[in-house]
C-alpha cells in the first residue's frame, strides 16, 4: 500500500541510498509521538528482500529480545526494525543504540522540531543514515 504524498520510486532511491552505507541493522523511527514507522520500514524491506522486525509497542522487558532477534537476522543478512517514537517509548532506545544505523521519519506539519532533536540526541547524530519526510502518516 502506497503511503500518501511518496511515490514508490522515491522509496526505491531511499532503499539505494541506505544500502550506500554500510549497515546490517537499520531502526527506522519516527520524530513524532503517535506516528508509526511500520509502513516506511515495510516499504523499504520489500523493496530490499530484508528481514522486517516490527518492534512497536516494546517493553523494558521485552527489548532485549527484540535487540536479541535484530542481531541474529543481520548475522544473515540486513534487517529493518521499525520502533515507536522514542519520545512516547524510551524502552526501544535499547534496540536503536544496539543498531548500526537510524533513518528518521517526520511528518510535515505535524513533527515538531523539538522532538525530532530530542530523537536525534538520544541516539545519536552520528548513527543517522538519513530523514524521510512525510506529508501524512
Amino acid at each position: 500500500m502506497p503511503i500518501k504524498g511518496v511515490p514508490q520510486d522515491e522509496f526505491r532511491g531511499l532503499w539505494f541510498a541506505a544500502v550506500r552505507q554500510e549497515w546490517s541493522s537499520l531502526v527506522v523511527v519516527p520524530a513524532h509521538a503517535g506516528a508509526s514507522a511500520i509502513p516506511v520500514a515495510r516499504h523499504l524491506a520489500e523493496i530490499g528482500g530484508v528481514d522486517l522486525i516490527c518492534a512497536e509497542g516494546v517493553t523494558p522487558g521485552s527489548s532485549t529480545r527484540v535487540t536479541q532477534g535484530m542481531l541474529a537476522s543481520a548475522a544473515r543478512g540486513r534487517v529493518i526494525v521499525a520502533l515507536d517514537p522514542l519520545v512516547s517509548n524510551p524502552a526501544g532506545l535499547p534496540v536503536a543504540l544496539a543498531a548500526d544505523a537510524a533513518l528518521l521519519c517526520v511528518i510535515l506539519g505535524q513533527t515538531e522540531i523539538a522532538s525530532a532533536r530530542r530523537t536525534v540526541e538520544m541516539i545519536g547524530l552520528d548513527r543517522f543514515i538519513g530523514c524521510i519526510a512525510l506529508v501524512d502518516a
